[in-house]
């Protein structure tokens, strides 16, 4: 019978706090060079133009109506012959916003080797959340489930939001939530991942999204991606365990119960079912591949059975095909 107890519960083995996964993952932070390429006022490199004469000279280009005088590199302009009045651009720090939102449905409570598809996806959240603290930027968090949305922290210290963050996708509590309201103070309706998309503020951010992603099936979802990955950088973070895409190796008839135990069906193990189930995994895999290349987000694939280390060099990789 398959359910969603992993080997290291059945023997009793607590499931982790918030604390536990921060130690667990300390050594895997991200570096975070972020590009917002885009069109909206936000645009640039991370540093962003302020006013003021602090900060790293960047260029010179010709004054406009507009400029500060103050800004007027006259040395430049002299050297042109009076020609053209050249002012000077200088770029200073400023945080981005790094948002995680998080797949806490049922599926999610499924695993097999070494964690749940929950608990890897914890993982992933506190290894954003170090990296946010580590680039001194504002973290957010927003988690989902098939009842819509559970929590929404927006983008503050990864400080303050570190722990409740990765504690929010901990709780399995999908109980009823009592009306998500958006900023403009509208009930949101719709498929599950799109409302916590529709969470997201309207300026640029860099989002990491974590989920088996079983839910891009539905039509509203596809919709809320293609829109969010218009506005923002997103980085889509697959979860999966391994019995997802193979049978067992046995043969005779199996039950399998569906997580929560609320449903059985029994299967016939043969070579031809097996060959079966393993090309359906795939074949969906491959369409999820298409979906997120159309929208040229990065999709970085984490197994239950992995350690945090092995995936991280991944999440980086992907990150920095992001910038």
């Amino acid at each position: 019978m398959l359910t969603k107890q992993t080997q290291a519960e059945s023997r009793g083995s607590p499931t982790p706090c918030a604390d536990d996964i921060l130690r667990r993952v300390a050594a895997c932070t991200l570096a975070i060079d972020w590009r917002a390429g885009s069109s909206l006022g936000q645009a640039g490199l991370r540093k962003s133009r302020l006013h003021g004469d602090q900060g790293d000279f960047h260029a010179l280009k010709p004054f406009a109506p507009g400029d500060r005088v103050r800004a007027i590199n006259w040395r430049a302009t002299a050297a042109t012959g009076a020609q053209l009045v050249l002012r000077e651009v200088r770029l200073e720090e400023q945080p981005i916003d790094v948002f995680m939102i998080v797949n806490t449905g049922a599926s999610m409570d499924f695993g097999t080797v070494r964690v749940l598809k929950r608990h890897a996806a914890a993982e992933v959240t506190a290894v954003v959340a170090l990296s946010a603290m580590q680039g001194k930027d504002r973290l957010g968090s927003i988690t989902y489930s098939e009842q819509g949305v559970q929590s929404s922290f927006p983008a503050r210290s990864p400080q303050q939001h570190a722990l409740p963050a990765i504690g929010a996708v901990l709780d399995n509590d999908r109980g009823a939530v009592g009306g998500v309201r958006s900023a403009a103070g509208l009930t949101i309706s719709g498929a599950a991942l799109g409302q916590a998309l529709s969470l997201l503020p309207r300026r640029r951010s860099l989002v990491f999204i974590a989920s088996d992603f079983f839910e891009c099936d539905a039509d509203e979802n596809r919709a809320a991606l293609e829109y969010a990955a218009a506005v923002h950088q997103l980085v889509a973070i697959h979860i999966e365990d391994p019995r997802e895409n193979e049978l067992p190796d046995r043969f005779g008839i199996v039950s399998l119960t569906a997580i929560g135990g609320m449903a059985q069906k029994t299967v016939l193990l043969t070579g031809q079912s097996r060959r079966r189930f393993a090309q359906q995994a795939c074949d969906r895999k491959a369409e999820l591949q298409r979906l997120f290349e159309r929208l040229s987000v990065p999709l970085v694939t984490i197994c239950t059975a992995e350690q945090p280390e092995t995936y991280a060099d991944r999440l980086q990789v992907a990150l920095e095909d992001a910038c």
